[in-house]
């Protein structure tokens, strides 16, 4: 068996006539001398060159002088027969060191037709047997062309004649694609020859193809001998990952002989997850065997999520075979256990080849949340088998809200394959609102994949509605993405508020990706395309480069824009690293241009990190600091009351204490109880008495939505205007 690898792998050819006769006159060592056949020719009369055949002579030049006339001659021979006979007489009789020379000047041919690739094999595997590390040696030092050819040769070769040395040697291949070849090269060899010892073979090679079909061949008799034990054994696996890809093997092999017992073994698996796959393979090759008997018996298996996923599994494949046993088969099942889903996947798998029995059985779901969810699928199938009677289906459906599900699925399949013919169909939209709706999401949907479509599509929706301005941010970014300038072309064709709010989506897009293309496009705007641009460019600048960016910016000061793509960049900054973005500014701006400023910064930076930014606030210019604190306060209440009460009592009053704690008490969580008493002690603490009356009102409101006594209580802890203490008092008693 082992010779019939050999001469698979070395390719010898079934001699002809021709090839027969030029063997047997080889073999017979016909020669110029005595004895030799004068009818037969000689090695003299043999042409120097056959073209694809012949040496080189500079190839010629690197073997022994003795040697090169006969590998000449070999290779020169009419057939394929005698000349593989007559290499394998020439490898028998030459040494390591002629079977090496030999090789290097066949050497760079692979796998080709050409007699030298069979020289090739025939040396190193002569090799092999003589010199197997040298062989080796050679087969790694090989021309790429060569690489995988000399390695299938030398360890196939090498395996029939020491399998141990030959397995070992494999781990020390450069390479684990090497690896991989010689470890082939064994098993092709042995798999044939000693299905027994494939196993302890197998577990010392890395994973192939080869590999893997032979772990299967293995399991495959150890299954068909003993299911159980196999599984048994596939359990002990120590790795969880391989212990499930062999049980689910196990399962495989088992379901196809015996479905029913494989599943009914399943019971015995302690390993969840081993169970699943193991109970997910029997029921995936029953399912293509035998549908009907596979979903009466997974039906009554334990309930869950994985036995409903099957029962859908196989009644989709059966779907494929028997529509009308499938839908039986989910009515069924639907009557037992009060699931719409088996139907529906039912239908959806039938309508992939047959949109209209799909159609025709949507009756079988009366509820009209379970239609609705099969109409997509059923509008895409007539969509792209019958386009021509869709608008017809869609018409028949029983009311508006099913026909726009049906029609804006519809449009949206057409619209990816073709956009005119898309815009056709919606010319024949039962009414406007449907087509708009309809319009904007197949632009949303073809966007990606072809924007001058979906512009195309565009041309035709009613500016200034919803629907539009969506769609329009949609195609801008989309096409951003993949042509920013085309993009941006098509973008200032639109009309004053899509092209504003287009030109700021794409550039904005751009900058994300190359920030200096954006910054120099945006300096090629005027008017209101420029100032809607600017702030989504400046937000991008403060992403990637935030010490720059003010000093960029700059650049367009006092234009319409500029405040508001300042205030934003700059909160872009806070967000992500609120110390530099805050000294920064402190550096860069003065008093006056803080005041605007400090409010959006620091409410940016206490919404993260309240302490750091209330620490902050000495830093800034005193005249802000209380307006500031009040911020910060007002923040870090909605996360701690308590800590930023704290902190607001530690302020001076100059720097906004009273603020401060008004702040806490009527922006943090409602105060009930022990903390409702605490709260009014906190605004007796406040010393101005006009915010302490704003402060003692505000949080007897509060407290009265959720304890109208506490705050009655408390009514005169803090005498307020006549006004609002009666104000107060009817809130109360109207809870």
């Amino acid at each position: 068996m082992l010779a019939n690898v050999r001469v698979l792998l070395l390719g010898v050819a079934a001699g002809t006539v021709l090839g027969i006769s030029a063997a047997n006159w080889w073999m017979r060592g016909a020669a110029d001398g005595p004895g030799a056949d004068p009818t037969a020719p000689s090695l003299a009369s043999l042409p120097d060159r056959v073209p694809g055949q012949n040496l080189s002579s500079r190839a010629l030049a690197r073997v022994d002088a003795q040697t090169a006339p006969a590998l000449s001659s070999a290779l020169a021979l009419p057939t394929a027969f005698a000349r593989d006979l007559a290499l394998h007489r020439l490898a028998q009789e030459s040494d390591a060191d002629a079977l090496a020379q030999m090789i290097g000047a066949v050497a760079g041919t692979g796998r080709s037709s050409g007699g030298r690739s069979a020289a090739a094999g025939i040396f190193l595997q002569r090799l092999v047997g003589l010199a197997p590390e040298r062989a080796l040696q050679i087969a790694v030092d090989a021309m790429p062309i060569d690489t995988e050819y000399f390695l299938s040769v030398v360890f196939s070769s090498w395996a029939e004649n020491d399998l141990e040395a030959a397995l070992a040697a494999v781990a020390g291949l450069p390479s684990r694609q090497a690896q991989q070849i010689a470890g082939d090269a064994i098993l092709y060899a042995w798999g044939r020859v000693d299905d027994e010892r494939l196993a302890a073979i197998v577990d010392r090679l890395p994973s192939t193809y080869q590999s893997r079909q032979a772990r299967n061949r293995v399991l495959g008799r150890q299954v068909a001998e003993d299911p159980t034990a196999a599984l048994e054994a596939a359990l002990a696996v120590g790795d969880r990952v391989t212990r499930w890809q062999q049980v689910a093997a196990v399962g495989q092999l088992w379901a196809s002989r015996d479905p029913a017992a494989a599943l009914a073994s399943a019971e015995t698996i302690t390993d969840a997850n081993a169970r699943l796959a193991f109970e997910r393979a029997v029921i995936s090759r029953w399912a293509n065997t035998d549908p009907h008997a596979a979903i009466a018996t997974v039906s009554r298996l334990r309930p869950g999520r994985e036995r409903g996923q099957w029962l859908s599994s196989i009644l989709g494949k059966l779907a494929k075979q028997d529509a009308g046993a499938a839908l039986e088969w989910a009515a069924q099942l639907q009557a037992v256990h009060g699931h719409p889903g088996y139907a529906q996947v039912t239908l959806r798998t039938i309508a992939e080849y047959d949109a209209a029995l799909a159609a025709a059985n949507l009756d079988r779901l009366p509820n009209a949340q379970d239609r609705r969810s099969v109409l997509p699928s059923l509008a895409v199938a007539f969509a792209r088998q019958q386009p021509e009677t869709v608008m017809s289906w869609v018409n028949s459906l029983d009311n508006n809200s099913e026909r726009q599900t049906a029609y804006a699925a519809a449009v949206n399949a057409i619209a990816l394959s073709d956009p005119l013919a898309a815009l056709q169909l919606l010319q024949t939209a039962p009414n406007a609102a449907m087509r708009d709706e309809a319009l904007a999401g197949a632009v949303r949907v073809v966007a990606e994949r072809n924007p001058q479509g979906a512009a195309m599509l565009l041309d035709a929706a009613p500016a200034g509605s919803l629907q539009h301005r969506q769609a329009v941010q949609t195609l801008a970014y989309q096409w951003a993405v993949a042509e920013p300038y085309a993009a941006l072309a098509w973008a200032r064709e639109l009309d004053d508020g899509a092209r504003r709010e287009a030109i700021g989506s794409v550039l904005g897009t751009l900058a994300q990706r190359d920030l200096f293309a954006a910054t120099e496009l945006l300096g090629t705007l005027s008017g209101a395309d420029r100032h809607h641009a600017l702030q989504g460019v400046a937000q991008r600048y403060a992403s990637q480069r935030p010490q720059q960016m003010l000093q960029w910016l700059e650049a367009y000061e006092g234009e319409p824009g500029y405040d508001d793509a300042l205030r934003n960049a700059i909160s872009t900054w806070m967000r992500n690293d609120p110390n530099a973005a805050f000294d920064a500014v402190l550096r860069q701006f003065e008093a006056t241009a803080l005041q605007d400023l400090a409010p959006s910064m620091m409410m940016s930076w206490s919404q993260r990190d309240p302490a750091s930014a209330a620490a902050a606030i000495e830093r800034m210019p005193e005249t802000l600091q209380a307006s500031t604190a009040s911020t910060v306060a007002s923040m870090w209440a909605q996360q701690d009351s308590r800590s930023a009460l704290r902190w607001a009592d530690g302020l001076d009053r100059e720097a906004g204490r009273d603020q401060a704690i008004a702040s806490v008490l009527t922006s943090g969580r409602t105060f009930a109880g022990a903390m409702g008493e605490e709260a009014f002690d906190w605004v007796e603490e406040i010393d101005d008495v006009e915010q302490r009356q704003m402060t003692a009102y505000n949080v007897l409101s509060k407290i009265a939505r959720d304890d109208p006594q506490l705050a009655l209580a408390n009514l005169d802890r803090v005498p307020l205007p006549p006004r609002q203490r009666a104000l107060l008092v009817q809130r109360i008693e109207d809870q």
